[in-house]
Parts: C-alpha cells; sequence; structure tokens
C-alpha cells in the first residue's frame, strides 16, 4: 500500500498541475464530441492516425520552434518558457508544454481533419487521438526530470536517458522525447561518447542520479 501511494503521488503533477488541466480538459472534450456525434466510420483507425500524427509535430515544434527561435527576437514569444526548460529542467512550471501552444496545435489539427473528412465525428475521434499522443508524450516527459523516478517500461527508460543527454551533453541533438525516429531521420542523433559538451548547455549541470541514467 505505501508504494501505491507514492506510485500515485508521482504522477500527480503529471495529473492536476495547472498547465496540465487544460490539455486534459481538450481530451475530455473531444472524447465527449466524437462519442456525441458518432461513432464515426472506421473510428478505431482514425483515432489511431491522430495518435501516430502527434509525433512528427512533437519533433517539429520542439526542434523547429521552440530551438530554431529560441535566439530570434520571435522567441521572445514562442521559445522563452523553453529557454527556461533548459536552464530549470525539473521546475514543473516549466516542464510541462504551455497549453496555449499544445492545445493550439491539437485545435490545428482538428481543424484540418475537419477540412479533409467534412465530418464532425470523424475530427474529434482523429483528435481523440492526438490530445492522446499529447498526454503520452507529457507523461514521457515528466518522468524523464522527475528526481527518482523511474519511467514504467524498458522503452521510457531508454528515452529518458535519451532526453537527459539533450538537456546536459548537447541541446542541438537527441530532440526526440517519445521515440529517436526522426532524430536518426533528421540528423540530430549521435554516438553520445563522441559528442562533446556543448558550451551553451554546461550551466545545467546534472545530479549524481542523472549522470548515472545518462552512463546507463
Amino acid at each position: 500500500m505505501p508504494e501505491r501511494r507514492r506510485a500515485t503521488r508521482s504522477v500527480l503533477p503529471w495529473l492536476t498541475h495547472r498547465r496540465m488541466i487544460p490539455k486534459w480538459v481538450a481530451l475530455v472534450a473531444a472524447a465527449a464530441l466524437a462519442f456525441a456525434r458518432g461513432p464515426a466510420p472506421h473510428a478505431g483507425w482514425l483515432l489511431l492516425a491522430g495518435l501516430l500524427a502527434f509525433f512528427p509535430s512533437e519533433y517539429l515544434v520542439h526542434r523547429g520552434v521552440f530551438h530554431f527561435f529560441a535566439d530570434k527576437r520571435a522567441g521572445a514569444v514562442v521559445s522563452r518558457q523553453h529557454v527556461e526548460h533548459h536552464r530549470r529542467p525539473d521546475d514543473l512550471d516549466f516542464l510541462f508544454n504551455n497549453p496555449l501552444i499544445s492545445v493550439g496545435v491539437g485545435v490545428l489539427y482538428f481543424l484540418v481533419a475537419l477540412a479533409v473528412s467534412r465530418s464532425v465525428a470523424a475530427a474529434a475521434a482523429f483528435s481523440l487521438g492526438n490530445f492522446a499522443g499529447l498526454l503520452y508524450y507529457e507523461h514521457v516527459h515528466f518522468t524523464a526530470h522527475r528526481p527518482g523516478s523511474r519511467p514504467w517500461t524498458p522503452w521510457s527508460r531508454r528515452m529518458k536517458r535519451f532526453h537527459l543527454w539533450h538537456h546536459y551533453k548537447h541541446e542541438r541533438l537527441w530532440f526526440g522525447v517519445t521515440s529517436p525516429l526522426f532524430d536518426r531521420a533528421f540528423g540530430s542523433d549521435a554516438d553520445p561518447s563522441q559528442v562533446p559538451p556543448s558550451a551553451t548547455v554546461r550551466t545545467l549541470v546534472p545530479t549524481a542520479e542523472q549522470q548515472e541514467w545518462m552512463r546507463r
């Protein structure tokens, strides 16, 4: 029982943090709309398509928006929170993505799906999968940074190590949080033993626990 209580406490911020609540609301809204206007034909496939569509956007927003604009004028708006996250990686106020951006991207996906399918039920089923992908991403990202956390699966433990390299080895590599697929496709993966520490990442000092994860 004590272990179960500790496990529950360990995910509470993912469930209840103020930056997470709008994302849970978006998931519930998409589910309610999908059931109210559905079921759409091939709803299961649409949900899976929405889930899979999230992962390229995860990589593209992280690399192509947050990092690309970090040193540009527009970065004061679109990258400020992410820059703070790199300065204070374990701070929950900066760890969870800005819901205006995350939910906004999800709404954009809904509108594209609606324009293509001309069906609210189909677009809602697609969005339900997309928001599920967002919440999975936030959980993987959360457990990668939370002190003392041990992710639930071997895959998420691997991705914790991968993400810590991004924060404490080189900020222009290893952008994927849930998968290394797009890093390999777009040339931002590397053997960490062959990568010298970035001069602009050295102010982020890993804890002894994080150093152990990075060596695994």
